[in-house]
């Protein structure tokens, strides 16, 4: 349960990033929600769409992490990897539709990350691309 929760908010990020975000700019400019949003966007990134994907990713990295560190506990983490897989409803074809999936997963946050580079118009460090 806590892990469909966490992929939930993931998921719930994603659409933030790549559709709500600039929805919720441009129509509730100057509420109390439009201050609190840009102070939160600059303290953690810094009003940057890539940089705010990199923050999803790492807290991808986070979740490998504590998965590696439950294990190494003696955590049972089999129930759990058991009930994600039983979303797939046939047995014979579990395997190929979780690596499709995650081969999907990849290639879509890929096109984000190009499409996000594509809006950036000066290297970190300042000066002409």
């Amino acid at each position: 349960m806590i892990l469909m929760v966490v992929i939930a908010l993931i998921l719930l990020l994603w659409f933030y990033i790549l559709f709500a975000r600039e929805w919720l700019d441009s129509h509730l400019q100057g509420t109390a929600y439009a201050n609190w949003h840009e102070q939160v966007e600059d303290k953690l990134w810094e009003k940057s769409r890539t940089i705010l994907v990199g923050r999803a990713y790492q807290i991808g990295g986070v979740i490998v992490a504590l998965n590696a560190v439950a294990v190494q506990a003696g955590f049972d983490v089999t129930p759990i990897l058991t009930e994600i897989a039983n979303l797939v409803p046939s047995e014979k074809y579990r395997g190929l539709i979780l690596a499709l999936i995650v081969a999907a997963w990849s290639m879509l946050t890929g096109y984000a990350i190009v499409w996000l580079r594509k809006g950036t118009t000066t290297p970190v460090g300042g000066g002409d691309v």
